[in-house]
């Protein structure tokens, strides 16, 4: 119930906010957010690897179950057996690719941070940065480098995936 409370309060939150305020805000939290995205892949593996290990369970003891009490219809039991698995498996494909999902969207956070970092740390390199995207005035305010930081995750990602893009042809 906390959580569901606090997605809607966090919504309302965003809504009342603009670009630079929410990546400031993600920025203060990035551990926060980053550890919260870790947790949930961890769980969605443990639930994927925990529904594989009942779902064999479950077949042994019906298995056995049907061996003992109803033998004519074991081989049965085998073939609902072996039909319920493909699905299992598409589940369980379903519920990694969650994981995997939030361990990037983890991971991107922790990116973004790092670009903030050594935006922090190349103040000249950023003053141009800030003055080739904007106007003269937005290179004197240093409140948007968590704008910057962004622009340059985003860009640098762009640009590794042109990369792979042109080995594969």
């Amino acid at each position: 119930m906390t959580d569901s409370l606090s997605r809607v309060l966090n919504k309302q939150f965003h809504q009342n906010t603009n670009y630079l305020q929410r990546c400031t805000d993600d920025l203060n939290r990035t551990e926060e957010i980053a550890n919260k995205h870790d947790h949930k892949a961890t769980a969605y593996k443990v639930g994927a690897y925990a529904a594989i290990a009942l779902f064999f369970i479950v077949a042994a003891a019906a298995c056995v179950l049907v061996q003992i009490y109803f033998s004519p219809f074991f081989p049965v039991m085998g073939i609902i057996t072996i039909c319920l698995f493909p699905p299992l498996l598409a589940l369980v494909k379903k519920i990694f690719a969650l994981a995997a999902a939030e361990e990037m969207q983890a991971k991107r956070t922790r990116g973004i941070k790092a670009e903030y970092q050594k935006i922090l740390a190349n103040s000249e390199e950023t003053q141009r940065s800030l003055q080739e995207l904007s106007c003269h005035s937005l290179a004197q305010n240093t409140d948007y480098k968590p704008l910057l930081a962004n622009y340059n995750y985003w860009n640098k990602l762009w640009i590794e995936k042109e990369i792979a893009l042109k080995k594969k042809l």
